[in-house]
């Protein structure tokens, strides 16, 4: 698969401009760049209205006294019909449901366009765990016709990028492993090579059977975009991605875009490849999985997902067997 992009406008198939689009990818693949980068077009809205997968928590950020909630317009759906007071009424009561999620999901579109004024609406959907085939079903149930765009890292640098975003972060009634507190510490000090390992079991689990999870749901999406083609030529994939979303791209509309994408704007001046393990914008590079895997890591996110790695192209078969046993080297 070529690592650039596999577009339906390279397979001659004809689309019309588009009002809205799909971006799905599994976290920290991305996204929020992306999304930054097409919503400086002028044409271009780009948004995260988490619209689909039953799933809500509530996550504590560092230096806040206070958790947020994360849901889903289906988990709001799901509260907000029992409200509806049909039980009873011999009404249709998981249809009112399904419309109360239309109705939501058309109004934030709606809204969206009225507030920007811009043609086109593209939503970021990454998914949570054990969810990814119904966010893609539901797209394309939902919004019939809409272009649907895979966004794909390397699992390994993803699940990177995962656990060191959640050093500063704790979801409230979720297992935070037993080294949290000392690998935040040695991570921000870096001081990594302490820790011996950087990962746990479970958070290779997780983490690496999302990312195979979002992968397999995405397969026949209509476009295909790599992290580590924007890292090469951010102006290329963004062409590629503006033509198959319908929208004319000009050598001053790409720049426009790049600039709004910029590391610098999201990192608060560093630039990219400049690392800070606990920032949300961290690195922003290719590979950087290989600072903190070691050959148990490896093994075991090759028995989850190594057949996707593969067959993306990121790895050759038995990769991990040349991984250190711990991260002394790191020191």
């Amino acid at each position: 698969m070529p690592e650039h992009a596999t577009t339906a406008a390279a397979r001659n198939t004809p689309r019309t401009p588009a009002s809205r689009g799909f971006v799905i990818s599994a976290p920290r693949s991305g996204s929020t760049w992306l999304m930054r980068s097409l919503s400086a077009h002028p044409q271009v809205h780009a948004t995260e209205h988490r619209l689909f997968g039953p799933y809500h928590d509530e996550v504590h950020d560092a230096g806040s006294d206070r958790p947020r909630l994360r849901i889903t317009l289906d988990r709001f759906a799901d509260a907000h019909a029992r409200h509806l007071n049909l039980t009873g009424t011999g009404l249709d009561v998981a249809g009112a449901r399904e419309r109360v999620l239309r109705a939501l999901a058309e109004g934030l579109f709606a809204l969206d366009h009225e507030l920007t004024g811009k043609p086109t609406v593209v939503d970021k959907i990454t998914p949570n765990p054990g969810t990814a085939d119904t966010v893609v079903a539901r797209v394309r149930e939902l919004f019939a016709g809409a272009p649907l765009v895979a966004l794909v890292r390397d699992g390994r640098d993803m699940v990177t990028s995962v656990v060191h975003h959640w050093l500063t972060k704790r979801a409230l009634g979720v297992h935070d492993p037993a080294h949290a507190d000392e690998r935040r510490r040695l991570v921000a000090g870096g001081r990594v090579g302490e820790l011996g390992r950087f990962f746990d079991d479970d958070e290779i689990g997780v983490w690496a059977s999302l990312w195979r999870e979002c992968v397999r749901a995405t397969r026949n999406a209509d476009a295909e975009v790599r992290f580590e083609a924007m890292v090469r030529d951010q102006r290329a994939v963004l062409r590629m991605l503006l033509t198959s979303l319908g929208i004319d791209a000009t050598e001053r509309d790409l720049d426009v875009c790049i600039a709004g994408g910029r590391f610098e704007a999201a990192s608060g001046g560093r630039p990219r490849g400049q690392l800070d393990p606990t920032a949300d914008a961290r690195a922003g590079v290719v590979g950087d999985w290989q600072r903190v895997f070691t050959r148990r890591d490896g093994e075991a996110f090759d028995t989850i997902a190594g057949d996707e790695l593969v067959e993306l192209g990121y790895a050759e078969p038995g990769w991990w067997r040349e991984l250190p046993q711990d991260l002394s080297r790191c020191a």
